[in-house]
């Protein structure tokens, strides 16, 4: 169903964050984050729970080249396939058997990087939750951070408008997918390097009418080469 595909192109993006003095309190871990521009990163991603009532398991792959390109890929099931390019000005979308299209670069990095762009400013706000110590990564003692989602319906919301003008896709679907994410309670949790300030990981839960998942984003491979080309 062309529903699936508004669920995962809210994927948050892999980021370092930056070593920022010796204080290792929870709140300078937090407050001190600051977005960097890595070189390079592939992350992985999966999302799992239920969706209007159906099954969702669901993983994806994003590739990231500084200073913006990208590639994200996912299988669905039935052997069809979503995934977003962006390189340059220029970018370019699959979903299932439509093959290749065109799209404005903006929206490709939007959807698939926007949801990070505010996450350091939001760990350094009063409303973040410590979770304490989490665990220990590449040799890396970690710490846990929780906080609200509040743009998360709303960007989703935004990515179903857009979608309508060029997918086949019934008012009824519509409004349950409104209805879903319009009412749904969701909250992020990150865990940093208590040293490198890096995020290792962002977990994502959404709960509302007909909704229940966890879209976890796991960050690998910071500054190694990746591949990212044109589609054929």
């Amino acid at each position: 169903m062309s529903w699936r595909r508004y669920v995962i192109v809210l994927a948050c993006a892999a980021v370092g964050l930056t070593a920022c003095g010796g204080d290792t309190s929870p709140s300078a871990i937090a407050s001190s984050a600051t977005t960097t521009a890595a070189g390079s990163f592939r992350a992985q991603q999966t999302l799992t729970g239920t969706f209007l009532n159906e099954p969702v398991a669901i993983a994806a792959e994003l590739r990231f080249r500084a200073p913006a390109d990208l590639a994200w890929f996912s299988d669905q099931p039935a052997g069809a396939q979503i995934a977003h390019v962006a390189m340059g000005d220029q970018a370019w979308t699959l979903s299932g058997a439509g093959g290749w299209r065109s799209i404005d670069p903006a929206l490709v990095r939007d959807d698939v990087l926007g949801g990070i762009a505010s996450l350091p400013e939001r760990l350094g706000s009063a409303v973040v939750q410590d979770l304490g110590l989490g665990p220990t990564i590449g040799g890396e003692v970690t710490r846990r951070f929780r906080l609200p989602s509040p743009d998360f319906a709303q960007r989703v919301v935004a990515a179903i408008s857009r979608e309508q003008l060029t997918h086949p896709i019934t008012a009824q679907e519509v409004r349950e997918l409104r209805r879903a994410y319009e009412e749904a309670e969701s909250f992020t949790e990150v865990t940093v390097g208590v040293e490198t300030r890096r995020v290792y990981e962002i977990r994502s839960t959404a709960i509302g009418p007909g909704l229940d998942v966890v879209r976890v984003t796991t960050l690998t491979a910071f500054d190694e080469p990746v591949q990212i080309s044109p589609p054929p």
